[in-house]
């Protein structure tokens, strides 16, 4: 008859809590690497968004300015107020 496997209760135990123990930490770990990437996320998001709005807001100004030098030379040729009287 083949020998029957003896089992150690106390041992098995032992492995379960290691094991819980072990995926706890993992776990953990896994949730503190998932949060350092949405800061950095959400830094960068930032940054980007900071530099987008200066960006359009440099645009803005640029379009304002050619706009004002666009009238000023239509008010020196006299065509403006041409078009305005229509």
């Amino acid at each position: 008859a083949p020998p029957t496997p003896s089992f150690n209760c106390s041992g098995r135990l032992r492995n379960i809590s290691e094991l819980r123990i072990y995926m706890e930490a993992q776990a953990h770990a896994a949730l503190q690497r998932e949060a350092a990437h949405e800061k950095v996320l959400t830094e960068r998001l930032t940054q980007t968004q900071t530099v987008l709005l200066n960006r359009l807001e440099q645009s803005d100004n640029a379009t304002a300015a050619y706009m004002g030098q666009l009238e000023d030379r239509l008010e020196q040729r006299s065509v403006l107020p041409q078009i305005a009287s229509r």
